[in-house]
């Protein structure tokens, strides 16, 4: 769910979530035996100013395989992105 992008709309609008999936072949293999993740991810961007915001995204998944005689890794884990009065493309002034 896309929070309100609109500049003059509340913070608590402007709440953002995500969630989604994903699986993968990794690059490495062990015994010539290839070695896929998969897992979820969910996570909230959260405006705490009009040019601060804090994004939190979590992620649990498995990696491995017990049927090849592998180990079958479980994780999860915790990204926190913190921006504080990022401006981007911000056109620099010319005196004529």
């Amino acid at each position: 769910m896309l929070g309100n992008d609109n500049p003059f709309a509340s913070l608590r609008s402007k709440i953002s979530y995500r969630v989604g999936g994903y699986y993968e072949d990794l690059y490495y293999s062990i015994g010539g035996v290839g070695i896929s993740e998969y897992g979820v991810t969910f996570g909230v961007y959260l405006p705490i100013s009009r040019m601060s915001n804090i994004d939190l995204g979590f992620s649990f998944g498995s990696r491995g395989d017990l049927g090849v005689g592998l180990l079958r890794e479980r994780f999860g884990r915790m990204m926190i992105d913190i921006s504080i009065g990022d401006i981007w493309f911000k056109p620099l002034r010319f005196d004529d």
